[in-house]
């Protein structure tokens, strides 16, 4: 692995890679869960939304990815999103009469 982090131990490298590397593979399921692809936007402002709407899609993963952590689960984003998706809600209301 080369890098221009000059005065950086090899520990930290690997740790700055490994982020990249997690950033990367979550917009990776991002472009496909959000259609995030790149487009081609007719004007700046709807390019602008295009990649500020990818930014705040990351930052909510991010912060998911955050808290399961603090629990212990350290699991990537696809299989968070799978887990997600068989997770069912039930809601029942019951009348005393």
């Amino acid at each position: 692995m080369r890098s221009n982090l000059d005065g950086i131990s090899e520990t930290v490298q690997w740790q700055v890679y490994n982020v990249i590397r997690k950033i990367e593979a979550t917009f990776r399921v991002l472009e496909t869960d959000l259609d995030l692809i790149p487009i081609y936007h007719k004007n700046d402002e709807s390019s602008k939304a295009h990649l500020h709407l990818g930014i705040l899609a990351y930052w909510i993963v991010n912060t998911i990815r955050y808290q399961l952590k603090r629990q212990g689960i350290t699991n990537d984003w696809s299989s968070i999103v799978n887990t997600m998706n068989i997770q069912k809600i039930v809601t029942t209301k019951l009348r005393y009469s």
